[in-house]
């Protein structure tokens, strides 16, 4: 998400090639892996020394309850979920779902709308949300998953509650700042993330096994409407 270009090894070539520690091809190995250790020893240093600036420092135009914990990039898709809100409209169908919606084109100037783009059948999504409550806390879940994979609320959830603090905890200040180190705060950073990636992994792991026994069933299926069983009459 940092970097400016579309590929992470376009990125990582002009983080090596440049700067105080850049390498070269006539260098020996030795000396580039020093170089490299120490580019990204500065680079995490600097992150840190970013991050305890950003942790006094507020914007006063941010409006809503996260703009004093959150980071300044977390509080920019924020306020852009925020103001993307207007043109959705929803309805609560009970106490814990409601359903939100936005029929407006909002891409009347792209080339979609050119030929032959404009042949081809549109889908407009109606997202549904559920409040539900968890060890005593009242959460909102949104089937866009965009809550579930950035950690921020989506617009969706902006359009039924105007200001939430569902907010994970990367985005928030103190995390860049004691992430990593030997402090309490930081180790409790380190596991929390930790759990996440196995939790993450195991989903993922869990989902591709799912699929994997759900291709076997159907390959056995086949196997058994082409290879009836036949019994005969003695």
């Amino acid at each position: 998400m940092d970097t400016m270009t579309t590929s992470p090894v376009e990125s990582c070539n002009k983080a090596l090639k440049y700067g105080l520690h850049s390498i070269y091809s006539n260098m020996n190995l030795n000396t580039t892996c020093q170089r490299v250790l120490n580019r990204a020893d500065s680079r995490i240093q600097q992150r840190q020394n970013d991050a305890k600036r950003e942790m006094v420092l507020n914007n006063p135009y941010w409006q809503g309850q996260t703009k004093i914990y959150c980071s300044k990039k977390g509080q920019g898709f924020i306020n852009c979920k925020h103001n993307s809100r207007n043109g959705y409209k929803s309805v609560q169908s009970n106490s814990t779902v409601w359903y939100a919606w936005c029929f407006d084109d909002e891409d009347d100037l792209s080339e979609r709308n050119q030929w032959p783009w404009n042949e081809l059948p549109k889908f407009i999504w109606v997202q549904k949300l559920s409040a539900i409550t968890l060890h005593g806390r009242n959460f909102i879940h949104c089937n866009c998953s965009f809550c579930k994979w950035v950690g921020l609320p989506c617009r969706h959830m902006m359009v039924v509650m105007s200001d939430l603090v569902m907010v994970d905890i990367c985005w928030h200040k103190a995390y860049h700042v004691h992430y990593g180190d030997d402090s309490e705060l930081g180790t409790y950073f380190a596991i929390i993330n930790f759990l996440i990636l196995l939790i993450q992994h195991f989903m993922l792991f869990l989902g591709q096994l799912l699929s994997k026994v759900k291709k076997f069933v159907f390959n056995i299926n086949i196997v058994l409407v082409h290879y009836p069983t036949i019994y005969i009459k003695v």
